[in-house]
């Protein structure tokens, strides 16, 4: 405001379409406000700006990986190639994390690890210095190239009582391994008999 009737002019130094330069986040210039009335009279004030970045940074992750294991349940996969990072202050940091067939967690680079059969997802985290994150994933599947093995128990060959058309038998168990973890056992009947399950068949009727 004046205390006549007169054009108020207002300067701004510096300029608001100025960039600082070497203010980090956190840190403060000084912005200064003057105003000039047509007598040349001027009065100034100081404004304190105090810079925030909120911008995120960004991380872009490699492609997804899938191979397969030949034996074995796990395979060294070469992730040293670390994803690409980006800010628009600075330099930010890179961590990682794991989750489903494979944990794990670290910074920088994963380089050479070990993936267990399944599917692994890779979490990377980048953060700056203002505290601002950007997320970006990468899949690792292997895929077990071993097959399972399994042995039934021997033929028989049963009678049933008199008057009867069933007899009931209990199957001695078949046996089965696999090279990883995880394998299940089912079966199916056909013939005189019918009928599907998991695990081992037991005790059951069986027709003529």
């Amino acid at each position: 405001s004046d205390n006549c009737t007169t054009t108020v002019t207002m300067a701004q130094s510096p300029l608001s379409t100025a960039t600082q330069t070497g203010v980090a986040d956190g840190g403060s210039f000084n912005v200064t406000i003057t105003a000039t009335d047509s007598a040349s009279n001027s009065s100034s004030c100081v404004v304190v700006v105090t810079v925030k970045d909120t911008t995120a940074p960004t991380v872009t992750a490699g492609m997804d990986v899938s191979e397969a294991v030949a034996s074995g349940c796990s395979k060294s996969i070469d992730l040293s190639t670390a994803p690409t990072t980006d800010d628009n202050c600075g330099t930010p940091t890179l961590s990682w994390s794991m989750s489903g067939a494979t944990s794990g967690a670290g910074s920088g680079a994963v380089g050479t690890y070990s993936f267990n059969v399944g599917e692994t997802t890779i979490t990377y985290t980048v953060t700056d210095n203002a505290g601002n994150t950007g997320t970006a994933t990468q899949k690792v599947t292997i895929t077990d190239g071993t097959s399972p093995t399994v042995t039934a128990a021997s033929d028989v060959t049963i009678n049933t009582n008199t008057d009867l058309c069933v007899s009931n038998y209990i199957v001695a168990n078949a046996v089965y391994s696999d090279n990883c973890e995880g394998s299940t056992l089912s079966w199916a009947l056909t013939g005189a008999t019918t009928g599907s399950g998991t695990g081992q068949v037991g005790a059951k009727d069986y027709a003529v």
